[in-house]
């Protein structure tokens, strides 16, 4: 970690010649996520669940500060993300949900040097490993896979943050990808039922509440220092 914050700095360092990074740290995030999607499956009656998520929504990020109040920052994460689907009067709600890889990047404004602003940021996700479950009556059947065909893999997605109280965080985020990759045939429900057009229509959106703490390291920062120190006598 030390190894990229140093590189982070060199790297800003070489393509601004006016100002040069004031803070440069380590944070860790843990969310708390509500998320529903977009539905379209016209033979059936749809109805959206609000998914909770609780478990494994985990990012460590990079973050630099230009100043007082405009910074960035980038990170690795793995994130839980879902849908719930209950469908008509017959008693089935169907979970499905994947692990996903996410990197961020996100800039930030407002007073960021006191771990107060908004941020504005995209998002590059990898799912790896689908589940799904249906709930029916007393009955539970459940299937996982690896990088499954059910799913689009690869996700993009755009974010909305605030930050407040230091340390506490809430998210606006939208998929652009549809979830689900549309299969041939629809979705065969546990009591017979055909959904012709499930999964033609699946963007995931959620709101997230969250803890991010940072972790600056006193060598990282009297390497920035001396970097610094550096580029001025130059």
């Amino acid at each position: 970690m030390r190894n990229i914050l140093i590189f982070t700095v060199l790297i800003f360092n070489v393509f601004n010649s006016h100002s040069f990074a004031q803070d440069i740290y380590a944070a860790a995030q843990t969310d708390f996520i509500f998320s529903m999607a977009t539905m379209n499956a016209t033979n059936i009656s749809t109805s959206q669940v609000v998914r909770f998520s609780g478990f494994l929504n985990h990012e460590t990020q990079l973050h630099v500060n230009f100043n007082k109040k405009i910074g960035y920052y980038t990170g690795l994460g793995i994130k839980n993300i879902g849908m719930i689907n209950r469908f008509g009067d017959q008693d089935i709600n169907f979970k499905q949900r994947a692990y996903a890889i996410s990197i961020p990047l996100a800039f930030k404004f407002g007073r960021v040097q006191k771990q107060s602003f908004i941020a504005l940021g995209a998002e590059l996700n990898f799912l790896f490993h689908y589940k799904e479950k249906f709930l029916f009556k007393e009955t539970i059947s459940k299937n996982s896979e690896w990088f499954s065909k059910k799913v689009n893999l690869l996700q993009p997605a755009v974010f909305f943050q605030l930050k407040y109280l230091k340390s506490q965080i809430i998210t606006f985020k939208y998929f652009l990808n549809d979830f689900l990759r549309y299969q041939s045939g629809g979705l065969n429900l546990p009591d017979g039922t055909n959904v012709g057009n499930y999964g033609h229509s699946s963007h995931i959106f959620y709101i997230s509440w969250g803890t991010s703490l940072e972790f600056k390291d006193p060598d990282i920062q009297e390497d920035v220092q001396k970097i610094r120190s550096a580029r001025l006598d130059n």
